[in-house]
């Protein structure tokens, strides 16, 4: 549980060339929150659209780095902030700002450690696969996600960030927490994405989440 006066709370949004989405989402926010933008490499203006927020820290990358280096320094700056909680959040205006509430009414009310949205349904075959053996072995059906919330504040950034070489769309991420078993799932629903997805559905894309999969489970039921 946490104190709402006291208790940091930051939304990590990571976005490349997703001006228009990126906008809707910031309008859909209504300065409510505090955001930490990565503007991986855009050359859109969603520079300008980060900074129309009043609540939003803008950190950019030079070169297109990839989802997760983005993510990457959102967590790294929300850990040098000393941020409790840091919630990812697409930038493609596909997740519901009531789901969002959702998370934060349960980290208001409970203790989890990290919570995991999960979808109804899955664009990619890898996410499926991966749902299975998740399902089976953690009670965790869309490991995929771009919607968690993780407690900064009880895990070390050392152990946090002890995968953040792998780049396996945000799943090394889960490492810190799997073992605490201190974790809850929820249903979320998604809205149908504006323009192509920045994440193809292709071989190599299901290949890599199939292997990121297999290396999640090896290295944390050794």
């Amino acid at each position: 549980m946490f104190n709402k006066k006291t208790c940091k709370i930051a939304l990590i949004i990571p976005t490349f060339n997703e001006s228009k989405n990126i906008k809707k989402v910031l309008n859909n926010l209504n300065n409510k929150y505090k955001i930490i933008i990565i503007n991986d490499g855009s050359n859109d203006d969603t520079n300008f659209q980060a900074l129309r927020n009043k609540n939003t820290v803008l950190l950019n990358h030079k070169y297109n780095l990839g989802y997760d280096s983005a993510l990457l320094t959102g967590f790294k700056y929300a850990y040098k902030e000393k941020y409790d909680f840091a919630i990812t959040f697409d930038a493609d205006n596909q997740f519901y700002i009531k789901d969002l509430k959702k998370i934060l009414n349960i980290i208001e009310l409970s203790d989890y450690d990290i919570i995991i949205g999960e979808r109804k349904k899955f664009q990619r075959l890898g996410e499926s696969i991966s749902g299975y053996f998740f399902n089976l072995l953690f009670d965790i059906k869309d490991p995929f996600c771009g919607l968690k919330a993780y407690r900064l504040k009880n895990v070390s950034k050392k152990k946090f960030l002890e995968f953040y070489k792998k780049k396996f769309y945000g799943l090394q991420f889960l490492k810190a927490y799997i073992k605490i078993n201190n974790y809850k799932c929820i249903k979320i629903k998604t809205k149908p994405r504006i323009g192509d997805p920045k994440l193809k559905n292709s071989i190599f894309v299901n290949i890599k989440m199939i292997y990121a999969t297999l290396f999640f489970l090896i290295t944390t039921l050794k």
